[in-house]
């Protein structure tokens, strides 16, 4: 039965991967964190290098998280408590917190001179994924965390809206999109927490792309959108579908670049987008670039967590010193790999006891309700 669906939970990882690799460039590439003195091997765009204009569109893959994980909650977000999920994922985001992320930022400040302010109020919000210094794309926990308690009720609701699945869509298109208009006037005149401003806008942002996720897996929308397009061999199909990600990509970079627009309104294209994306995926799964993926895919939260280290000096001035935006991040990603799997063996370490734990929990509540 699963190998007639369109998308698996076996691709999941190959996606994460694909995913993974869009952050890391994201971020080591962005414009605004180069240094002055650096030459990347690189054609200009409007006064820009392309690879760092490019850079900034690849923010969707917070989306394909996203997307992925609603997909993923729509037939199996019962078999896990809301505890469980969040209690797990904080485990793991402390664990790189306090075992590499935050030694970091002290080595850090000894090698660059750089006294370290750490105050309650930091310790607080670092600690609830708030706001961190150490990490700093720490964000996504408590966005997580949020997404896990409001999924069952918020699918609910869109289940027991009446109207087409199309317009299920669009309305969340307009929910992503719209209120961050609204609230980007209203934060213009009331004085607002940065912190509650970007949370919330986070929320508004990809809450609706997780619910798309979720509303594809129960219409079968990839299936049938896959059966409207026109048949053809798979290899052209795959072809067709990688131009259609990329020029996607570059349209939205070079607008950004021209517009100035930064409010993210990815939710319009996200399915037709990851229906390109996984038809790629399918293609390449077998093949050792798809296991690379797929295993890039495995540790995506621990790189995700790990590599604001590349933006530390002089580490920074190091791997910029590469020129080629291919292999800045490539190497990062291999550098960071050994680390990544080590903390991942920590945190199931710290699972494994934490699942002990509650089950003897659970086996003496048991003796208790029995006397």
């Amino acid at each position: 039965m699963e190998e007639k669906q369109f998308y698996s939970k076996n691709l999941t990882n190959t996606i994460k991967g694909i995913a993974i690799i869009f952050m890391m460039s994201l971020h080591l590439l962005q414009e605004g964190w180069m240094s002055d003195s650096t030459v990347l091997w690189d054609f200009k765009v409007f006064g820009s290098y392309f690879s760092s204009i490019f850079a900034y569109s690849l923010d969707i893959c917070i989306g394909m998280f996203a997307f992925v994980s609603g997909y993923g909650w729509e037939c199996s977000f019962e078999k896990k408590t809301k505890k469980e999920r969040i209690c797990g994922l904080y485990l793991k985001y402390w664990a790189i917190l306090i075992l590499f992320a935050f030694p970091a930022r002290i080595i850090n400040g000894l090698v660059n001179h750089i006294s370290l302010k750490i105050g309650w109020k930091s310790i607080i919000l670092s600690v609830f994924a708030l706001k961190s210094a150490s990490v700093m794309f720490q964000w996504y926990i408590f966005f997580f965390a949020c997404a896990v308690i409001t999924f069952s009720s918020l699918r609910n609701c869109l289940e027991k809206i009446k109207i087409k699945v199309v317009w299920k869509y669009l309305l969340l298109i307009v929910i992503s999109i719209v209120p961050r208009f609204l609230l980007s006037f209203v934060w213009s005149r009331v004085d607002t927490p940065q912190i509650l401003r970007d949370m919330l806008s986070y929320y508004i942002a990809w809450m609706p792309v997780v619910l798309m996720g979720a509303l594809a897996k129960n219409n079968q929308t990839l299936e049938k959108l896959d059966c409207h397009i026109v048949e053809r061999k798979g290899t052209v199909k795959t072809i067709l579908a990688g131009i259609a990600v990329m020029s996607c990509l570059v349209v939205k970079a070079l607008i950004r670049k021209k517009t100035g627009i930064t409010t993210n309104y990815d939710a319009i294209y996200m399915v037709p987008f990851m229906y390109c994306i996984i038809v790629v995926t399918r293609s390449i799964y077998h093949t050792l670039i798809g296991r690379v993926l797929s295993f890039l895919g495995a540790v995506s939260l621990e790189l995700w967590l790990t590599h604001r280290v590349f933006l530390y000096s002089p580490l920074r001035e190091w791997s910029l010193w590469l020129k080629i935006p291919a292999l800045i991040v490539m190497v990062a990603i291999v550098m960071l790999l050994p680390i990544s799997l080590a903390l991942q063996k920590i945190e199931k370490l710290l699972l494994r006891k934490k699942g002990k734990s509650n089950a003897s929990e659970s086996e003496c509540d048991n003796r208790n309700h029995s006397i």
